[in-house]
C-alpha cells in the first residue's frame, strides 16, 4: 500500500538521519559539512509534520544522500 511505502522511506530516512549523527564534523571540510548539517535540520524539520507525500519523503532522501556523497573529508595535516 501507498502508506506502507511511506513508512518504509521515512523509516529508511530516520536511518540516514541516525548514520549522519555518528558522524564526526572535524573529519569533514566545513563547507560540506555545513551543507550537510543545513539539510539535515530542514529534514528533521519537515519529519516533525504529522503527514508526508511520498514525493516530499523521497525529496528530502534523495538530498541527504547527495549531501552525504559530497562529504569531503579533511586533508589529514
Amino acid at each position: 500500500s501507498a502508506a506502507s511505502d511511506v513508512y518504509k522511506r521515512q523509516s529508511q530516512l530516520n536511518s540516514k538521519i541516525t548514520e549522519i549523527s555518528k558522524l564526526d564534523p572535524e573529519d569533514y571540510t566545513s563547507t560540506s559539512w555545513a551543507t550537510l548539517y543545513n539539510k539535515l535540520t530542514e529534514v528533521q524539520v519537515a519529519t516533525r509534520k504529522s503527514y508526508m507525500s511520498q514525493a516530499e519523503v523521497n525529496a528530502l532522501y534523495a538530498g541527504l544522500q547527495t549531501a552525504c556523497v559530497a562529504l569531503k573529508e579533511r586533508s589529514a595535516s
